[in-house]
């Protein structure tokens, strides 16, 4: 009886290793193919000029805001904007947690640049793909442009 056992016992803690092991690597590898097949942001002023045009908006250079007004968006919507590279793990981990908590989607967890790529590139369909495409499109915008130019 103990041959099975121990048997067993191997095949689950093998799987185990396999997942600890692969789960790093297929998330690098989702991660490098959803950077390619997700859009380019070079084009990321433009579109928020042709948004606010078709709203009767115009563009103002954030040096023309009151720093109160940019301390308080921050403060409210990211207050780890100038820590984070587009995903704020701690805000995404609080997010999920207290959603599962209360059995219902609550908290955002969205960063600014996760918001403002959400406005600028995605529609409003949820087929699942969504959240990380919009995840992946954060990581771009805040590699190509300044935290300044997002804000």
């Amino acid at each position: 009886m103990r041959g099975p056992s121990r048997t067993r016992r191997q095949r689950v803690v093998a799987v185990i290793v396999a997942l600890a092991l692969g789960s790093p690597a297929l998330f690098g590898i989702a991660t490098f193919v959803g950077l390619l097949v997700t859009p380019s942001v070079d084009d990321m002023p433009r579109r928020v000029d042709a948004i606010l045009k078709q709203h009767g908006g115009t563009r103002v250079h954030l040096n023309d805001i009151p720093d109160q007004l940019s301390e308080a968006l921050i403060a409210i919507e990211d207050e780890r904007f100038y820590q984070h590279s587009g995903i704020d793990t701690q805000g995404l981990i609080r997010a999920v947690m207290t959603d599962l908590y209360r059995h219902r989607a609550l908290e955002g967890g969205s960063t600014l640049s996760q918001q403002l790529m959400k406005v600028v590139y995605m529609n409003n369909d949820d087929d699942g793909w969504r959240k990380p495409e919009n995840l992946l499109l954060a990581l771009k915008v805040e590699a190509r442009f300044d935290k300044h130019t997002i804000l």
